[in-house]
């Protein structure tokens, strides 16, 4: 307890840190789910998860031109960044350790607005046959427009129980000021999904969010998916607020719902966290 106490009087006390140049971010975030199963196919299971991470920025944040939030893609921040996470799965009567550990980077040119990035995610499930997921990929694209961008994306996930398979995804992104110190974004992306172990499906996402200043941000998330005859609806709702540019809190809820002959599955997930840039 006197830990997660300390750690919070050092994240309350860098609202008082005076606004900088700043290359470094770090981030704590603790996630809570609920799944149910359609009867007699899975028992009903709990899980949390607890994420640091840090992300350093090969050249100086800038706020002078977007939101807060939107500070690396405004002004085309090449990084590298880490997180390691570790929680529990608890299907009903049991208990298993869960822990994740990623890697990404990304690369930017400024005056062409051309860029790459790439990631490496692994997910341990400690069963009794050890699960685990490996998931890697990267993307290209380009700025079409100062804050447009269309992106190009492939991702490959081996999978110990589900099996294999790989996307491929086709992605615009775009933000534009709506009034002075307002903005909005939105998002949107298709993927097709190459399954080993069953049909191949299509996948749809969609995203905005709204600042009303540009410490504050709140948005909608949605997607569909088709898969071997099985219909997935995720939905949910984000925010985030900047204290300042050392300081920011964020929360965010995800329902998932997915259907097939037969049987079900429905998911909660609340996340909270923290945001520090240094």
């Amino acid at each position: 307890m006197k830990t997660y106490l300390s750690l919070l009087a050092a994240l309350l006390a860098t609202s008082a840190l005076p606004a900088s140049a700043q290359n470094l971010e770090t981030k704590l975030s603790l996630a809570f789910s609920e799944t149910q199963f359609s009867k007699n196919a899975s028992p009903d299971s709990t899980s949390y998860r607890v994420q640091a991470g840090a992300t350093y920025y090969l050249t100086p944040l800038d706020y002078g031109q977007g939101p807060y939030a939107l500070a690396a893609f405004y002004g085309r921040n090449s990084s590298v960044s880490a997180s390691y996470s570790l929680g529990e799965y608890k299907p009903k009567g049991d208990a298993f350790d869960l822990n994740a550990f990623t890697l990404r980077g990304n690369y930017i040119h400024q005056e062409t607005g051309w860029f790459a990035d790439a990631q490496y995610l692994q997910t341990d499930l400690d069963t009794s046959f050890d699960a685990k997921t490996v998931q890697y990929g990267g993307s290209v694209g380009k700025y079409f427009a100062p804050t447009s961008i269309v992106s190009l994306g492939f991702t490959r996930t081996e999978d110990d129980v589900n099996g294999d398979s790989s996307r491929y995804t086709l992605s615009n992104f775009h933000a534009q000021e709506i009034g002075e110190d307002r903005f909005f974004d939105a998002g949107v992306a298709v993927s097709y999904l190459d399954q080993e172990r069953e049909d191949d499906g299509y996948l749809l996402e969609l995203a905005s969010t709204y600042y009303p200043t540009k410490k504050l941000g709140v948005g909608l998330r949605g997607a569909y998916s088709h898969v071997g005859g099985k219909d997935t609806f995720t939905y949910g709702a984000t925010s985030e607020y900047f204290v300042n540019e050392n300081l920011a809190f964020d929360a965010s809820y995800t329902r998932l719902d997915s259907k097939a002959d037969g049987f079900s599955i429905a998911s909660n997930v609340f996340q909270f966290g923290t945001k520090v840039r240094f």
